[in-house]
């Protein structure tokens, strides 16, 4: 539990019972409780207050009427508050509310990406009548994002979106800065009227709205900047970009309006936002999708959109797990955008970052296996784009007939058209095309090391197949002779642990030697047992175009963990994909048990640490193409973190590193080939 957390039991105001923590997010805590008199179940948000601000009288004449206010607005897609009050212990306020069971708005554009028109309209619709009866009473929400959209039932027929933290989500640590000239909010969401002069009205509300909606179409927010301060210019200089096929369409005008730079030229308020949006045909919406999200395609379900049954479907599957009320998410920083033509706004055009990579279209991956009662199993990810209503058949024949003649033409003078063809990988592995993506990790990201992660272009010039689990001690077994693994308990397929760079390097080499390869790596001056004391005092590497196994890039590592998304983990869940200290009781686990990647790969966190070939030092400045990182130290990377790591160290941009000799108990590898075109 985390420090200055109330415990289980802790009466609130002699009358709130905590039963346990739900969430702990970036400005408060959130428990359920339960109310002792009527005997309901209800959720507490406890404020994180700074002592200072907690004594203030001002403070809470300000929390009181901010909580009465947003309390006075009745409407089913507004949060219930029942009451609120301050805990005696710490001076920090709460708010007592309805328990809900769902999940936020950013987690599910996160999970799931772009949403159908249909889709996406519907749950704007449901926000803007909330936000519409607020108005009504003279009250703006001026945090508006998606972590204060909520989605209970999300998917299912008696979906609800509900719109959290009326006026509270400004009584958090930041309350104090409105009195020093600074601006509290998200800065991917502030509107250009409250940057510059503190200005909130309705049309600040309208211009956020239209912001989340534009996410909502295509998967990625409007601004994207790491920046906070790069963030306000764009807004306040109305450098929005919004793709063409959305401006293009008939929703562009309602779009344009909302986010007009000038706040007296928008809608006036949430119900002339959605006066203007119901006179929008959904059908003739188009967006680029330009974010799928970060789950495995195995876990999206038939969403109806794209390829599905239709674009007026929703989203068919179910979120039983996700029951966190109102849990506050950092943002986390997508970078690499689309490569479509985009046009700003207002005024003019951002500079577009590079295009983002494309991830592996073909692999070999593991069959389906049974897990937790359902059968799952990866899917070959590709990145969808999006679908005309109508077929336009005159076209298709024309560029048929276009089509014909040219692959004629190919044939004739023997060229190979499209992309290079690879032939599959061996049984255990996934292909790994090359592409280009994003190492390290934005500077907010939660858990991020304060150097060490800095996040940089990197181009990826050879394909390679990755071995879809981790080594395990029957592999290692078969191989070696020995069994080092710390915990033989854990059975056969548990990975290998316990080993040694060196270990490693000595496997591949003998994994190579098994099929007829050649090795990778020249040892020198080796002594002692593998597993056991095995040193090597020299070693020198093939390089990138040897044909054997051996252990993967840094940049290899990474690219594959990732597996195209630009998030801290492949899947927000961490407990769906990962075993560490939160969820293995204290022992690794048998590999794939849990879902994989994207593109096929189990275990890329969580269960062994990995080692790779690099060195640790820092980051090349700039881009870099095919990294192996210095070779002058003797202490060597190892990523992905382990069973009994904490979830901050699961995370696809975290670097660990020890000495070539060290061993310990949640410590393994996986092993990489460099694999040639046809």
């Amino acid at each position: 539990m985390p420090p200055g957390a109330l415990a289980p039991g802790t009466l609130l105001d002699g009358r709130y019972e905590i039963r346990r923590l739900l969430a702990v997010g970036g400005f408060a805590s959130v428990y359920e409780a339960r109310q002792l008199k009527i005997e309901r179940i209800v959720a507490i948000k406890v404020l994180g207050i700074t002592p200072g601000v907690a004594a203030d009288p001002e403070f809470h004449t300000r929390f009181e009427q901010e909580a009465r206010a947003a309390a006075s607005i009745e409407h089913p897609g507004v949060v219930t508050i029942h009451d609120f009050g301050i805990v005696e212990s710490s001076g920090a306020p709460f708010i007592v509310m309805e328990l809900m069971r769902g999940h936020d708005l950013e987690t599910e554009l996160q999970q799931y990406g772009a949403m159908a028109p249909a889709v996406a309209v519907r749950r704007h619709m449901a926000a803007l009548d909330a936000l519409a009866a607020a108005h009504t009473k003279g009250i703006v929400h001026k945090d508006l994002k998606p972590s204060n959209l909520f989605l209970v039932n999300a998917g299912e027929d008696d979906e609800i979106v509900k719109v959290l933290d009326f006026g509270i989500a400004r009584m958090g640590p930041d309350a104090q800065l409105t009195r020093t000239g600074q601006v509290p909010g998200t800065p991917r969401y502030l509107a250009p009227e409250y940057i510059d002069d503190g200005r909130a009205g309705p049309t600040l509300d309208v211009y956020q709205m239209g912001l989340i909606l534009v996410e909502m179409l295509t998967g990625r927010p409007v601004v994207a900047e790491s920046s906070p301060f790069r963030c306000l210019m764009i807004h306040s200089a109305g450098q929005l970009e919004i793709p063409d096929e959305i401006l293009e369409s008939p929703l562009g005008p309602v779009v344009q309006r909302a986010l007009t730079l000038q706040p007296e030229d928008r809608y006036l308020d949430a119900a002339a936002f959605a006066e203007a949006l119901r006179a929008v045909r959904v059908s003739e919406i188009r967006a680029p999708i330009l974010s799928l999200g970060d789950a495995p395609m195995h876990a999206r379900g038939n969403r109806g959109f794209p390829g599905g049954v239709g674009l007026d479907s929703a989203p068919l599957r179910k979120t039983s797990e996700d029951v966190i009320f109102g849990e506050d998410t950092v943002e986390e920083v997508t970078t690499g955008p689309e490569n479509r033509s985009s046009r700003a706004v207002t005024v003019a055009q951002v500079p577009k970052d590079p295009p983002a990579p494309r991830p592996p279209l073909a692999r070999q991956t593991p069959a389906p296996v049974e897990r937790r009662g359902a059968v799952v199993g990866p899917q070959a990810a590709q990145i969808a784009q999006p679908v005309s209503a109508q077929p336009r058949w005159g076209l298709i024949a024309a560029v048929a007939a276009v089509g014909a003649v040219v692959l004629a033409v190919v044939a004739w003078l023997g060229v190979a058209a499209g992309p290079p063809d690879y032939p599959p990988p061996p049984p255990g592995f996934a292909l790994m095309v090359p592409g280009t993506f994003y190492m390290g990790s934005p500077d907010n990201e939660p858990g991020r090391a304060l150097i060490g992660e800095e996040r940089h272009k990197v181009q990826l010039t050879r394909a390679f197949v990755l071995g879809t689990t981790e080594v395990t001690r029957s592999d290692w077994k078969r191989v070696m002779g020995s069994d080092p693994s710390s915990r033989p308990a854990c059975g056969e397929q548990c990975p290998v642990d316990n080993v040694s760079w060196w270990d490693v390097l000595a496997y591949a080499n003998k994994r190579s030697e098994e099929v007829g390869l050649g090795a990778c790596y020249e040892l020198k001056d080796c002594s002692g047992a593998h597993g056991r004391d095995f040193l090597c005092l020299d070693v020198r590497f093939a390089g990138l175009d040897c044909n054997g196994y051996r252990l993967p890039t840094e940049a290899e590592w990474e690219y594959a963990a990732r597996a195209g998304t630009t998030v801290a983990r492949y899947v927000s869940r961490l407990d769906n994909i990962a075993w560490y200290e939160g969820n293995s009781g204290g022992n690794p686990r048998p590999v794939a048990q849990m879902a994989p990647n994207a593109w096929g790969l189990h275990d890329m966190l969580g269960n062994v640490w990995e080692w790779v070939w690099d060195d640790h030092a820092p980051y090349p400045e700039g881009a870099a193409k095919d990294p192996l990182g210095p070779d002058r130290r003797f202490e060597r990377v190892h990523r992905g973190g382990g069973w009994t790591s904490a979830a901050s160290d699961c995370r696809a941009a975290r670097r660990d590193y020890n000495q070539t000799t060290y061993r310990f108990s949640d410590l393994g590898f996986r092993l990489a080939r460099t694999w040639q075109a046809n």
